[in-house]
Formats: structure tokens, sequence, C-alpha cells
């Protein structure tokens, strides 16, 4: 198991409360990729919005390295999804049933990690590329926020 894999390992220990839950049809994962969180929850956007998208697809935007939103923007555009950028403290307002986010956030306090989310009920269904979906409280999410996000 790699370095990464093994923290985002022990984050889920961690991170005892969340439910895990079964991953939906649009799920990409980031694989062995450790800089795959980028474009894997490009691709799942993607799929989300009914569209083809892939890991490899993605990655042909910017082949190696990590992704900033700069490349998840450009990447939904040539598919033709619209992004809106939103305020980090406004996220929970900005997303409904019709809605879904791609959240920049603090993985074990310190690491930067891109996952996929969208209302489930009064939780929060977050697609997380390196460890699966699961279900959470609102209010978790916003703990871990790093940056901005966008909307899709």
């Amino acid at each position: 198991m790699s370095i990464l894999g093994g923290l985002f390992s022990g984050l889920r220990t961690i991170r005892g409360r969340n439910r895990k839950t079964d991953k939906p049809s649009w799920y990409v994962s980031q694989g062995e990729d450790p800089t795959g969180c980028g474009p894997a929850c490009a691709a799942m956007a993607v799929k989300w919005r009914g569209g083809i998208g892939t890991l490899g697809d993605a990655r042909l935007i910017k082949p190696v390295g990590i992704w900033y939103f700069s490349n998840i923007k450009y990447y939904l555009s040539r598919k033709n999804i619209e992004v809106s950028n939103d305020d980090q403290y406004d996220i929970l307002r900005s997303l409904s049933e019709e809605s879904a986010a791609i959240v920049l956030i603090r993985a074990g306090g310190f690491i930067n990690h891109f996952v996929f989310v969208t209302r489930s009920g009064a939780d929060l269904l977050v697609c997380d590329p390196m460890s699966g979906a699961r279900l959470q409280h609102p209010q978790r999410l916003i703990d871990e926020l790093a940056s901005s996000y966008v909307v899709v």
C-alpha cells in the first residue's frame, strides 16, 4: 500500500462516524494515482450529468501532476458542463437535489484532496475517489473545507 493510501486508510478510522454506502453508478476511482483526485472528480461530474467521463479521458487535459480548480473547470467546459464558483461557507445553500459540487477538503488536516458531493436527504453523499462513498452530516464537510468549490 502506498504512503498516501495508508494515510487515507487511517483517515477512514478517524472518521468513524461517517456511514459507508454503495458507490453510485457514476463513481470514478483515482486508482493508484496519488494525484488523481481532481481528474477523477471531474470525470464523476461528467458521468453524474449523464455524459461519458473517465479518468483517462480527464487526464488528457493534464497528463501528470496535481489538478487545480482551473483544470477541472476547463475539462468540464470541454464537456459542455457549466460550473459556478461559490464561497466555501455557502456550500449547503448551493447544493440542491439537482446540483453537485467538487470540493477541496483538508484530509487529515494537512493534505488537500478533491471529493465529489451531492445531497442525500438531510445528509451529503461524499464520493471520495480514493476511498469510496460515504454519507455524512453537512457540518463535517464544512469543517474539512480547504478552500472554495465549484458547483456542477
